[in-house]
């Protein structure tokens, strides 16, 4: 369990050095959420039980975003790996590849 905490934490900061992949991750969610704050704005709807459109897609978009950025930046990563010879390091390792898959898609949803 430690070396997957650690694992992830390292893969974490190693998606942090990628620009596209810190841009997606941190700064595309709030900013999607302010566009389409200003399209539709805030106001309460009585059809909606007294929520705005904004409170009602925000949960929506996160989970979307999170999603979409694991799911698409998960085989690059892993393709990356192959080519540059980790993944054979990381076979020498204890760490199981469900730990480095676990890891890989934590990292990239967080």
């Amino acid at each position: 369990m430690r070396g997957l905490v650690r694992l992830t934490l390292t893969e974490f900061l190693l998606e942090l050095r990628e620009p596209f992949s810190a841009f997606f991750s941190l700064v595309f969610p709030p900013l999607l959420v302010v566009i389409f704050g200003s399209i539709y704005g805030n106001a309460p709807r009585p059809e909606s039980g007294g929520f705005g459109v904004i409170d009602l897609a925000v949960p929506g978009y996160i989970a979307m975003v999170i999603s979409t950025v694991a799911v698409f930046n998960l085989p690059i990563a892993l393709a990356a790996y192959r080519e540059r010879g980790v993944l054979r390091q990381l076979a020498l390792t204890p760490i199981s590849p469900a730990a480095l898959l676990a890891s890989q898609l934590a990292a990239r949803a967080s």
